[in-house]
């Protein structure tokens, strides 16, 4: 089963057969990296061979995401990284030392407190559109969020 990064829909796989139903059905799911960070329960129905049952969903409740560097202001010019944690999912998602954040998900980030409120209420393990300034060139990475440590 998956959750839809709105967090109101998913798609489960499941195979044809004779089924034996067992009402109410529930199911409880770790949601995806990109589902909401709260998790929660949602009810609805879903049809299998035709027939329509109801159904509960309780996704379970995700990890702050964050970013293992150490980052400084820049002066209004963004935020400047110092420092990448080695093997982070940072780290592999190419944030080098010296890289200037200037936007997330194309919307400017000119501080670190701009940076930390657009990662707010992300997953850990979700890709985040990341634009940067790297010795003057302006390039977009991926970057994956960390668990915090």
């Amino acid at each position: 089963m998956s959750i839809a990064a709105d967090g109101r829909s998913a798609v489960a796989d499941l195979p044809s057969n004779r089924w034996v139903w067992q009402i109410p059905f529930e199911a409880d799911v770790a949601a995806a990296d990109d589902a909401p960070l709260n998790g929660g329960t949602f009810s609805g129905t879903f049809s299998l061979d035709g027939e329509t049952q109801p159904l509960t969903v309780h996704i379970s409740p995700g990890v702050q995401g964050a970013v293992s560097a150490f980052l400084t202001n820049t002066g209004g010019n963004g935020a400047s990284v110092s420092f990448v944690l080695p093997g982070s999912n940072a780290d592999q998602s190419g944030l080098q030392p010296g890289d200037v954040i200037t936007a997330v998900n194309g919307q400017p980030t000119d501080t670190v407190a701009e940076f930390n409120d657009a990662i707010d209420g992300r997953r850990a393990g979700m890709r985040v559109p990341v634009t940067i300034d790297r010795g003057g060139q302006t390039i977009t990475l991926q970057l994956r969020l960390d668990n915090p440590i």
